[in-house]
C-alpha cells in the first residue's frame, strides 16, 4: 500500500541568510509537495533534481545507494528544512532521477517521531500520543551498561590489589614494617 503526504521544504542555507539580515524572507528559496511518497525502505530525504535545482541546493560529494536495480552512484546535497505533519527538521538529500517521487526516508519520519500506519498513512507516534519525544533510550543503555562495566572492572582490579598485598590493614603494617629495616 502507497502513502504519500504533503511535505513543505526550505534551502537551509536561504533561511539562515534571513536570520543574518541578508536575505529577504520572500525570497527563500520553498516549494510545497502534495504527493511525497513515504518510504520506510529509504534511508533518508530524497529529491528528483528539479526540486533540487529548484532550492538551489548545493552538491556535498558522491554517495553509492542500493536501489532495486542494484548499487547506484548519487550525489548528496546540502540542507533543506522540511514539514511534515507540522513538525520540522533538517536534512542533507540525496538526488534521484527525474520523474521520482520525493521519498520520505526513516530517518526522516524518526527526526520527526513520526509513524506509518497501514490505513491512515503517516501519523504521530501513537506511543507518544501527541508529544513529540526523540528516542535516545538504547545510547543511555549503553552508556549505563558502559559505567557498570567501569564499575566491575574497578572493582576487579581493587580485589586482585588486596589479593596481592592483603587487607589495607594489613598492607599498611608490612609498609610501615618494611620502612622500619
Amino acid at each position: 500500500m502507497r502513502h504519500t503526504t504533503q511535505i513543505r521544504l526550505a534551502n537551509l542555507e536561504d533561511l539562515h541568510a534571513v536570520r543574518l539580515g541578508v536575505r529577504k524572507p520572500e525570497d527563500v528559496r520553498r516549494v510545497t509537495v502534495e504527493d511525497a511518497l513515504v518510504d520506510t525502505g529509504a534511508t533518508r530525504l530524497c529529491l528528483p533534481t528539479s526540486l533540487i535545482e529548484h532550492l538551489g541546493l548545493t552538491p556535498i560529494r558522491s554517495i553509492n545507494a542500493r536501489t532495486s536495480a542494484g548499487i547506484v552512484e548519487r550525489t548528496l546535497y546540502s540542507e533543506v528544512e522540511y514539514t511534515l505533519l507540522e513538525r520540522s527538521s533538517t536534512s542533507r538529500v540525496t538526488d534521484l532521477p527525474e520523474g521520482s517521487p520525493i521519498l520520505i526516508g526513516h530517518i526522516v519520519m524518526e527526526a520527526l517521531d513520526l509513524c506509518v500506519d497501514m490505513k491512515r498513512g503517516l501519523i504521530y507516534n501513537p506511543a507518544h500520543g501527541d508529544d513529540w519525544i526523540e528516542e535516545q533510550l538504547s545510547f543511555l543503555a549503553e552508556l549505563k551498561e558502559q559505567k557498570k562495566n567501569e564499575t566491575h572492572n574497578a572493582n576487579q582490579t581493587r580485589k586482585s590489589k588486596r589479593s596481592v598485598f592483603g587487607t589495607g590493614g594489613c598492607y599498611e603494617s608490612r609498609r610501615r614494617a618494611a620502612s622500619h629495616r
